[in-house]
């Protein structure tokens, strides 16, 4: 007999770019889509999403870096997950972040 502990959901992270993604593709059941405006948002929802078998993080395109500190409160709450686990690939723009 084969015991499986809960499905762990995989963490799907998208800037509001992608917001109307639901009218071209439908994620599977084991999906989780969180669409965030701000890395302040991507912070709470990695906090509250627990333990999570994958987390994918696309960043946002933008001309204007982001400050040093609010990539570092993201780089935390990221490093959580990590922790516990996670894997979470990541690829970020070379000119987004401002020291």
């Amino acid at each position: 007999m084969k015991v499986e502990g809960p499905v762990r959901k995989i963490l799907l992270i998208l800037p509001a770019g992608f917001r109307g993604f639901g009218r071209v593709i439908k994620p599977l059941d084991n999906v989780s889509v969180i669409i965030y405006n701000s890395l302040s948002d991507v912070v709470h929802a990695a906090k509250a999403a627990g333990a999570v078998r994958a987390c994918i993080f696309v960043t946002p395109t933008t001309e204007e870096p982001v400050e040093a500190s609010n990539w570092q409160c993201f780089a935390m709450a990221m490093t959580d997950l990590v922790r516990n686990g996670t894997p979470c690939p990541m690829w970020f723009t070379p000119n987004l972040v401002r020291s």
